[in-house]
């Protein structure tokens, strides 16, 4: 999981530093979750299926906030747990001994039930995000056909369309908050099928 940021204008670090460097805001580095997801699948033709997959997962993002010169200022643990609506086609090649490639396409709505924590600086909860998003999804995978069920290996990319950042503040946390101007959700998926 990890976030697309547009800083924003930020705030002056120290009027006494004579400094006009601002606040900006980055994910340093991704932080792996989890996703368990029910499949319904629609055969619309020989090679095209109709794909839905409700399902449930959850993550975490490190968000950091620095200073001039790269000082990290303050990191903030933006953790998520999706109920998630998938809704895709999927085009699968022509099947070649047990393996058939295939590529897919489509949208999914998010609600994340963890987005409205209560602020609070102190406990680094500094800025909320919107509890809902739609993405558009591309992806790749493979099936492969084995005596009892079909197991799939599958690369999915998920960018979220929303400004998902929320224009609630806290005593304390406007300058957080006024140092980003836009956040779009970004996840990569790397999923396993038993159907």
């Amino acid at each position: 999981m990890d976030f697309k940021i547009k800083n924003g204008r930020g705030i002056e670090v120290s009027k006494d530093l004579k400094d006009t460097t601002q606040y900006f805001a980055d994910v340093s580095h991704i932080v792996p979750g989890f996703n368990v997801n029910a499949i319904v699948d629609y055969r619309l033709s020989e090679n095209f299926h109709l794909r839905f997959l409700p399902g449930y997962g959850f993550g975490q993002r490190n968000l950091n906030f620095f200073y001039p010169a790269n000082k990290l200022a303050k990191q903030m643990k933006i953790e998520s747990s999706f109920i998630e609506f998938p809704l895709g086609i999927k085009y699968s090649a022509e099947r070649i001994n047990n393996f058939r490639p295939y590529i897919l396409a489509g949208g999914n709505y998010r609600l994340d039930l963890a987005s409205h924590k209560k602020l609070n600086v102190e406990e680094g909860v500094l800025l909320r995000l919107v509890k809902s998003d739609i993405y558009y999804e591309i992806g790749f995978g493979t099936d492969f056909f084995l005596q009892y069920f079909k197991f799939s290996i599958e690369f999915k990319y998920s960018i979220g369309l929303k400004n998902v950042l929320s224009n609630d503040n806290a005593i304390g946390s406007e300058n957080y908050v006024q140092a980003i101007s836009k956040i779009n959700s970004r996840i990569f998926i790397v999923a396993f099928h038993f159907e």
